[in-house]
């Protein structure tokens, strides 16, 4: 901008600026936990967000599976680790692994004739009363009515 310059358009370009990196962390990773490709964005960056979700894909399943696993693989620092994913998505790393492990669970649901207890310990939850609780919180049903609720639904 040129000198002098008019506090009003200065305070619009940033508010606008501020609102394009909202967008973009809201729709780099769309929901079913893919990057999408639509959003303009710099290479390194969809790498890293394809490199964190090929690793969550990878061991979702694991119990133990967490954060420093996929910090360690990614062979950065924690806080430069979490700054840069900061960046890049409006959610927590946590929110992004237990968010897989619902979709993979809700699937497992629909499709699989099995209890909500084998569905939690095949998606890597421990505790199945936890795994109820997120899993209502997500899709505000619960996991034993989640198949009749989808198929009428």
């Amino acid at each position: 901008m040129a000198k002098p310059f008019d506090e009003e358009i200065l305070k619009a370009r940033i508010k606008n600026i501020v609102a394009r990196i909202e967008k973009l962390k809201r729709h780099f990773i769309g929901h079913d936990g893919i990057v999408n490709p639509r959003v303009q964005t710099n290479a390194l960056d969809v790498k890293f967000m394809e490199d964190i979700l090929l690793e969550i894909k990878q061991n979702y399943l694991a119990s133990d599976f967490n954060v420093n696993q996929i910090i360690e693989k990614m062979g950065m620092s924690r806080s430069v680790f979490y700054k840069k994913f900061k960046s890049l998505s409006d959610q927590s790393i946590n929110d992004l692994i237990k968010n897989f492990r619902l979709k993979k669970a809700a699937t497992l649901l629909a499709d699989e004739n099995l209890t909500v207890s084998e569905v939690a310990y095949d998606c890597g939850f421990t505790d199945p009363a936890y795994f109820s609780r997120v899993f209502k919180e997500y899709y505000n049903v619960a996991p034993k009515d989640f198949a009749t609720h989808r198929k009428v639904g």
